[in-house]
């Protein structure tokens, strides 16, 4: 613990111990972000990957909380669709921005939480998806630091360098998103060679 924390304060309180969150039936990376953002002062999340459904237990959480928040996402690979989109601009009191692929491969797992006095973050291997965050196996470190310890603070550096190089959403944002959306998602159209006669002549369709 003498890693993460004040050891004056904190060495004997297992409160505040570092542990590793696996997605087991005592204890989900999806209990455990709705625990801390019904708890923390204000919070941020680096993660590449979202899905909408996952969007409406964070929805119902912050509706009845003066918590604020922000959401980095990314376009990496084109995975999120443009309706995850659109829900993320529901989301009370939660500013978003998003890391476009012409700035690099944005592939972070990160959920930072501010609390009174502390900080907590979870990373690992989880994005903001149903499966990541409930069933897989994944592996997330959960730590606790003082305001001023370095973990943390190297942590939040980093998502605010990658902040302020992203693009703030907007539905004119996501309408262009989803043009190159639908191009990168185009079906493959399957070629079948097909052989026709003894001088192995070939037509394709």
């Amino acid at each position: 613990m003498n890693s993460f924390l004040d050891k004056n304060t904190f060495e004997q309180n297992d409160e505040y111990a570092a542990k590793l969150i696996a997605n087991t039936k005592d204890e989900t990376m999806y209990n455990r972000i709705l625990d801390e953002v019904q708890h923390c002062k204000s919070f941020t999340f680096a993660v590449a990957f979202i899905e909408s459904g996952i969007l409406n237990s964070l929805k119902t959480v912050l509706k009845d909380l003066n918590v604020q928040g922000r959401i980095l996402t990314s376009t990496y690979l084109y995975f999120n669709k443009p309706q995850m989109f659109r829900e993320l601009l529901k989301l009370p009191n939660v500013e978003i921005r998003v890391y476009e692929q012409n700035h690099g491969k944005f592939h972070a797992k990160g959920y930072l939480f501010q609390h009174e006095g502390y900080q907590s973050a979870l990373v690992g291997s989880s994005n903001f998806t149903a499966g990541a965050l409930k069933v897989n196996k994944e592996w997330n470190l959960l730590f606790t630091s003082h305001n001023n310890g370095k973990l943390t603070e190297d942590i939040a550096s980093e998502i605010e360098e990658q902040w302020k190089g992203a693009s703030k959403l907007s539905p004119e944002w996501i309408d262009e998103y989803e043009k190159k959306y639908k191009i990168q998602n185009k079906p493959a159209i399957k070629v079948v060679s097909q052989s026709v006669d003894e001088d192995n002549s070939n037509y394709s369709i």
